[in-house]
């Protein structure tokens, strides 16, 4: 008897709590239920030690966003983003500087929100290899990996 009262509690308490319970997987650019990430290798900038690029990201399923301003808070709704990052290449850090959200996968659709806020600087030896796009960012023009 005790574990259905246990099992009770746990599914009453649940019922009752104001934000729903979800666990999702969070990759090492803060975004879940990733599908596929390409690196668009056409849109490399470089200037000295630092690079950017363009990464298109596409989800599994339809994700909501969310924008506070000083009225009421405005949710959106996106398949595909496609961030912008920017390199250290000297220093080997990353971060995001600006994403676009479009309404359908592979950066299709309509623009549904643009974001120019730049997160923190992220060093690359914490991300794991297959997240990492700074060797196709910071490559030189030659082939020669920094």
């Amino acid at each position: 008897m005790p574990r259905t009262r246990l099992l009770s509690f746990l599914l009453t308490t649940c019922l009752l709590l104001p934000t729903p319970i979800m666990a999702t997987a969070v990759d090492g650019y803060g975004n879940a239920e990733i599908a596929s990430m390409f690196p668009m290798k056409g849109t490399i900038e470089r200037k000295g030690d630092m690079a950017t690029m363009v990464v298109l990201f596409s989800y599994k399923r339809m994700k909501a966003g969310y924008v506070t301003n000083k009225s009421q808070p405005k949710a959106f709704y996106y398949n595909s983003s496609k961030a912008t990052i920017a390199f250290d290449c000297k220093r080997k850090k990353s971060r995001i500087i600006g994403t676009v959200f479009f309404s359908d996968r592979s950066g299709l659709g309509n623009v549904v929100h643009e974001q120019d806020a730049t997160g923190a600087w992220v060093d690359e030896h914490d991300r794991r290899p297959q997240e990492s796009h700074f060797s196709i960012a910071c490559e030189p023009p030659g082939g020669k990996k920094p």
